[in-house]
C-alpha cells in the first residue's frame, strides 16, 4: 500500500494550459475518485501518476518515492483502461499472467497468485476461455486480475464501468467497493458519472477546468458544496439555482418570485446580490405546517415509481422539486411550494463560492 501525493502540478498542452498548480494527497488505503466534465483534467492527472504523461511542473511522490521521472513499470502501480484492452488471441489465464511473464516472475508464484486473483474476482472457470466467449462484466474482471495480479501499492482505474450496460454498473460499483475494502489497496478512480463518486469513493475530488474545486468525503460534497460548480455538478437532478438579493434580512428573488427569511446561519452575510441554491428535495409541496414561499407551475411531471419529479417554472425561472410518488398535480396548474431555507445553500454571485 502506498499514499500518492500531487505538489504542484501543471499540465500544458502545446499553448493551452490543462492543469494548474494542482495538490493532492491521497492517504494510504484511501479510494478517491476523481470527478468532473470531459477536459476537465481528471485522465490528464491519472496518467501523470501512471508515469503515461509527464508533468510540466510539480511533483509526484508515490509510497515516499518521487516518481516524477521514472518509468511506468517502476511506480508501483497497476491500471485499468475504459476499454479493457485484453490480447484477444489469448485465453484469460494468458491475458493476466502476460505481465508477470514479461517480468520474469517465478512460473509458481504467478499461477498461486493468478488462482487466487481469479477466484477473489470469480473468474476461475473462465481462465480457459477467450476474450471473445465472456460478457462485458467478465472482460471487465479480467481487466481488473490482470491490474491486481501484479499486488500493486496503488491502484488506477480510468472510467472501468462506462462501457457496462445501466445495470451491470450498478453491480459492478458494488464489487469494486466491496473489493477495495478486502485488499484495502489505494485506489484512484476517474469518472465523469457524479452517482458513480458518490457511491464508491471514501472522498470525492471535483474538477473543473484544470483545478480542483472541492475534495471532502461524499455526503459533505452534496450537502456543503464548496462553489457553485460543484453543487450544480454533484447531485441529479442538479441543486437549482435562483438570483436573488439579500436586504433586510430576507432573501428575494430578482424576478420577484419570492421572498424568505435569511437563514439564521448566514446572518453575517452582507446585503447584495447572491446565488440561492436549493436541492429538488428541499422543495416541497405546501401543507402539513410547511407555509407556502411560492407559487410555481407544474410544466412537466416525471413519474419514477418511488418518487416524481415535478418540472416547475415562474417566470424566467425553471425549478426541479423532487416529490412524493403519490403526489397530486395537474400539467398546467399553479401549486404552492415551501422552500426549506434550513437546507438553502448560498454562493456569491461573483465568484460562485459558498458564503456559509
Amino acid at each position: 500500500m502506498a499514499e500518492v501525493i500531487l505538489e504542484n502540478i501543471a499540465k500544458i498542452f502545446g499553448g493551452d494550459t490543462v492543469l494548474r498548480d494542482l495538490n493532492l494527497h491521497v492517504q494510504d488505503g484511501e479510494f478517491v475518485v476523481l470527478v468532473g466534465p470531459s477536459g476537465c483534467g481528471k485522465s490528464t492527472t491519472l496518467n501523470m501518476i501512471a508515469g503515461l504523461e509527464t508533468t510540466s511542473a510539480g511533483r509526484i511522490v508515490v509510497g515516499g518515492r518521487d516518481v516524477t521521472n521514472l518509468p511506468p513499470k517502476d511506480r508501483d502501480i497497476s491500471m485499468v483502461f475504459q476499454s479493457y484492452a485484453l490480447f484477444p488471441h489469448m485465453t484469460v489465464r494468458q491475458n493476466v499472467s502476460f505481465g508477470p511473464n514479461l517480468r520474469s516472475e517465478p512460473k509458481a508464484e504467478t499461477e498461486a497468485q493468478i488462482a487466487k486473483v481469479a477466484e477473489m474476482l470469480k473468474i476461475s472457470e473462465y481462465l480457459e476461455r477467450l476474450p471473445k466467449e465472456l460478457s462485458g462484466g467478465q472482460r471487465q474482471r479480467v481487466a481488473l486480475a490482470r491490474a491486481l495480479v501484479r499486488r500493486p501499492g496503488v491502484f488506477l482505474m480510468d472510467e472501468p464501468l462506462s462501457n457496462l450496460d445501466a445495470k451491470l454498473r450498478i453491480e459492478a460499483r458494488s464489487f469494486l467497493s466491496k473489493m477495495h475494502r478486502e485488499l484495502g489497496i489505494t485506489t484512484i478512480y476517474v469518472t465523469h458519472d457524479q452517482s458513480e463518486a458518490m457511491t464508491m469513493g471514501s472522498r470525492i475530488v471535483v474538477m473543473q477546468n484544470g483545478k480542483i474545486e472541492q475534495a471532502a468525503p461524499p455526503l459533505t460534497v452534496y450537502n456543503e458544496p464548496a462553489t457553485q460548480f460543484v453543487a450544480g455538478f454533484i447531485g441529479s437532478p442538479a441543486m437549482n439555482s435562483f438570483a436573488a438579493i439579500v436586504e433586510d434580512g430576507k432573501i428575494s428573488c430578482l424576478h420577484g418570485t419570492f421572498s424568505v427569511p435569511l437563514p439564521a446561519r448566514f446572518g453575517n452575510v452582507a446585503p447584495g446580490r447572491i446565488t440561492l441554491g436549493l436541492r429538488p428535495e428541499h422543495i416541497v409541496p405546501e401543507g402539513a405546517g410547511r407555509e407556502r414561499n411560492a407559487e410555481l407551475m407544474v410544466d412537466v411531471v416525471q413519474h419514477l415509481g418511488h418518487e416524481t419529479l415535478f418540472d416547475l417554472s415562474a417566470g424566467e425561472h425553471h425549478v426541479i422539486a423532487r416529490c412524493g410518488a403519490h403526489e397530486p398535480y395537474q400539467i398546467g396548474a399553479t401549486k404552492g411550494f415551501h422552500f426549506q431555507m434550513e437546507k438553502a445553500q448560498l454562493f456569491d454571485a461573483q465568484s460562485g463560492c459558498s458564503l456559509a
